[in-house]
């Protein structure tokens, strides 16, 4: 894909898209950690990585609003 396509699909995607390569840790201590710093509970699994918070709608809501 050339750079300047890249850089368009990059540039427009919703900030969302963003939430999983913030969220995503290969340890539950890893997610609980940025758990805490988000100021949410708990933590969740997606596949085999780990978020934090308790699902991934509290997740996107901590990320937007820090």
């Amino acid at each position: 894909m050339p750079a300047v396509a890249l850089a368009a699909v990059v540039l427009s995607a919703s900030p969302l898209v963003f939430a999983h390569g913030r969220g995503l840790y290969d340890n539950k201590a890893d997610a609980e950690r940025r758990a805490q710093e988000l100021g949410c509970i708990g933590v969740h699994q997606n596949k085999d990585k780990w978020m934090p918070c308790r699902d991934e709608q509290q997740l996107h809501h901590h990320l937007r609003h820090q």
